[in-house]
């Protein structure tokens, strides 16, 4: 489904992304890990179209999307779910669904698509009228991703979706997303929930200054002793 082949990004002079290569396939869940400033955001704006590689080709579905608008990314159904959620905080909750339902494809199946995440997460059924500046964090979360369901994504990119979220809250959160891949939904995972992501995952990465410096299946991942050692402390 998404082919990345030596992408490069800088921030003005500053390399972010150094010739980095993976893909995924259809049905997939894939995480990538790595501490604050590894690069994990940016690969996710790049893959939006908010950011240009300087270098490198991304394939989506055999299609060249490097040079394309983020509208015309979404509109491949490219749907990332940002880090610190972005909502319309002074706009209700179904106000929010409705900017998610924005591009045309969307906007003609919404009543249905919405049907599908009042059913995933009742609570926001419930709270349809409510500002959703008002609504706790974990709920806010829960509106983020439903958000990005209702743009009828083909790959689903989350950033951090657990994070500031108290533990039951994020296990929450978490069964949801595995929910939503069980589905069918092909899910890129980006987290600092390192044992939580990779046990989920079919295949991990791990970025260290803008490089993938390991790969492989979730589990194996897990059994690595340097990331064992670097982020889950044994």
């Amino acid at each position: 489904m998404l082919s990345v082949s030596n992408i490069n990004v800088f921030h003005g002079h500053m390399m972010a992304l150094q010739e980095l290569n993976f893909s995924i396939k259809v049905g997939e869940l894939v995480t990538f890990i790595g501490s604050n400033g590894a690069g994990k955001s940016t690969l996710l704006n790049t893959l939006s179209g908010l950011l240009t590689p300087q270098s490198g080709s991304i394939l989506f579905e055999g299609r060249e999307i490097v040079g394309m608008s983020p509208e015309e990314i979404c509109g491949l159904g490219i749907i990332q779910v940002p880090e610190g959620r972005k909502l319309f905080t002074k706009m209700t909750v179904l106000e929010n669904l409705e900017m998610g339902a924005y591009l045309d494809r969307a906007r003609r199946r919404f009543r249905r698509q919405l049907e599908v995440v009042f059913d995933m997460f009742p609570r926001l059924r419930d709270r349809r009228t409510q500002i959703a500046g008002t609504m706790s964090g974990g709920e806010q979360q829960m509106l983020a991703i439903a958000r990005g369901l209702v743009a009828l994504p083909k790959i689903l990119m989350l950033d951090e979706p657990s994070l500031g979220l108290a533990p039951l809250m994020a296990e929450e959160i978490y069964g949801v997303i595995r929910n939503v891949n069980e589905g069918g939904m092909t899910i890129l995972l980006v987290s600092q929930e390192v044992h939580v992501a990779l046990s989920m995952a079919d295949k991990g990465y791990v970025l260290e200054n803008g490089r993938i410096v390991r790969e492989g299946k979730g589990e194996k991942l897990l059994e690595d002793p340097g990331i064992r050692t670097a982020y889950l402390g044994i």
